[in-house]
């Protein structure tokens, strides 16, 4: 529980107001006096903790008649809603084998906690576009969820290959090669002879010149014989002072 803050408001009784002071005192008995009473009503105000008061990004917050979740993923909100499912299948078998720290589940299973900073798939994957999209600092990025940053660094690491089975298992994967993306299109696309650029043609007609450093090719052993310094002879002499 956080600091208890006391706010005081005053009410004036009767005794405060002027006309109920003077019909009181017309009804009162000669030599009767007014007491005057104050009534203070004190209000508990409980503060939040710094966790609890620190604004967190959330799905559910975001506004989904704008592009917002557009500009934050770059996903509108139907794509964002249709990937939600598989993300979260995905995720589920991930972390059934693997916890966040990075070492394979033993017996323990995973529940999602209360104080998690991510508890609902949408935040999730919200998360990890973000930090795609934006491509923050990993100290930023966990400011804007409520989290440390070793904590957000854990997410990351464990959300970025949670995405990329999903959009594999969805066939949205991007393609590494040339080859594959024709596949994917279903169109063949001929091999187009790459022109050379004005420098490239520059440096091809440029004779070559001689290297600033002579490069010489790394010779052989020297043929001169070479002393023991094991020697009994050799350290005797050193020893004397004669070597």
């Amino acid at each position: 529980m956080g600091p208890v803050t006391f706010t005081a408001e005053r009410h004036n009784s009767p005794g405060r107001h002027p006309l109920l002071n003077a019909r009181l005192r017309a009804r009162l008995p000669s030599g009767a006096r007014l007491l005057t009473i104050e009534f203070i009503t004190i209000w508990v105000i409980l503060c939040l903790s710094q966790q609890e008061a620190q604004p967190m990004l959330r799905y559910r917050d975001l506004p989904t008649q704008t592009t917002e979740v557009l500009d934050l993923t770059s996903l509108t909100v139907d794509e964002f809603r249709a990937l939600v499912p598989a993300f979260e299948t995905a995720f589920l078998g991930y972390i059934a084998e693997w916890t966040l720290h990075g070492r394979r589940r033993q017996s323990r299973r995973y529940t999602t906690d209360k104080n998690c900073p991510l508890p609902a798939p949408e935040d999730r994957l919200l998360f990890v576009l973000v930090y795609l999209k934006q491509n923050p600092t990993q100290l930023l990025h966990g400011r804007l969820f409520g989290m440390r940053q070793s904590k957000a660094t854990q997410w990351i690491h464990v959300l970025l290959p949670v995405l990329r089975n999903t959009l594999r298992t969805l066939g949205d994967a991007p393609c590494r090669r040339v080859e594959a993306l024709r596949e994917r299109l279903g169109v063949e696309v001929p091999h187009l002879a790459l022109e050379p650029s004005p420098a490239e043609e520059v440096r091809s007609a440029t004779p070559p010149v001689a290297p600033l450093f002579v490069m010489m090719a790394p010779s052989d052993l020297s043929r001169a014989p070479m002393t023991r310094l094991n020697r009994k002879s050799v350290i005797a002499a050193s020893k004397n002072g004669t070597c």
